[in-house]
């Protein structure tokens, strides 16, 4: 942190992403020793969309899944979905009108659900293969 405050340019790689968030200003995702996307964790926030978490009753899970959302756990009648929706806040919220939710947590990603939105991609590595994180503080 001293070094970066006089000007210098640092290089830190952890596969702990909070603590890449705490330091970095830019970040690089590698995975199969490429890098993927290099950014400021600002700009990768935004053009990731919004994490959407919405409780719903059972009859309204379709409208849910349609915007991309994966179910977490259900009780009962009412079900909790949640995922990354690339659409604007607007979009978002007109979607979400539709489907009625009894709850909605809506936010931009952390750095941990960008990084995994690259591990998760249909063409991802094996299990064994390491996906790095890196960023300049």
């Amino acid at each position: 942190r001293q070094a970066a405050r006089g000007g210098a340019t640092v290089f830190f790689s952890s596969h702990t992403l909070s603590e890449v968030e705490d330091l970095c200003d830019q970040v690089a995702i590698v995975r199969r020793g490429q890098i993927v996307t290099q950014d400021s964790l600002d700009n990768l926030q935004s053009q990731a969309g919004y994490f959407v978490r919405l409780k719903v009753r059972a009859h309204q899970v379709k409208q849910a899944i349609a915007m991309g959302l994966s179910s977490e756990r259900q009780d009962h009648d009412v079900i909790v979905l949640s995922g990354i929706v690339k659409e604007s806040a607007e979009v978002i919220v007109q979607r979400l009108a539709e489907v009625q939710p009894l709850d909605i947590e809506l936010r931009r990603p952390d750095l941990e659900e960008i990084f995994r939105g690259y591990y998760t991609q249909v063409d991802a590595p094996a299990t064994d293969e390491r996906v790095t994180v890196g960023g300049a503080a």
